[in-house]
């Protein structure tokens, strides 16, 4: 007995500078596009290392945009499919993606050398902001609204 889905499984999505129509990364998710987009603005935000974080930093949050380039109907598996056919289009394309993988729904396509995990290491230690604790945290003696904690709930 075959089923049907009534709601996508999820969507690929393309990021872009506004007037221009080379995509620099290519991503999927569950959720709408536009909640992940700001996910990927919070983590470029909190000092993520990664090339398209590092190119997301640099740019007026204003001139970036994300386009859904997919719904995904079906398994789970077909969404990290139309991903990997996405980056692999738009790379022959032309677009100079930021992605460090091939996509889909593991780490494809991703081996660091010694060397770059050395390199991450070092870049990453001694990072400041990424978690303060106490009194050194902005959010140090508040609590979030109720309003909000509903919306966290749904």
């Amino acid at each position: 007995m075959e089923t049907t889905t009534t709601v996508p499984v999820g969507f690929v999505y393309g990021i872009r500078l506004r007037g221009q129509r080379e995509y620099r990364y290519v991503g999927m998710t569950t959720k709408t596009v536009a909640r992940r987009f700001a996910q990927h603005l919070r983590s470029a935000r909190d000092g993520r290392k990664t090339p398209f974080y590092d190119w997301l930093r640099k740019q007026d949050q204003q001139a970036v945009r994300v386009d859904q380039l997919q719904e995904v109907w079906g398994l789970a598996a077909d969404l990290g499919k139309a991903e990997i056919n996405w980056i692999a289009y738009l790379k022959r394309d032309g677009d100079r993606l930021l992605n460090l993988s091939k996509g889909g729904l593991g780490p494809v396509g991703v081996f660091w050398t010694a060397e770059q995990r050395e390199a991450a290491r070092l870049r990453s230690t001694g990072r400041k902001g990424l978690s303060r604790f106490g009194e050194d945290n902005p959010f140090y003696g508040r609590s979030h609204t109720q309003e909000q904690r509903l919306k966290w709930a749904e």
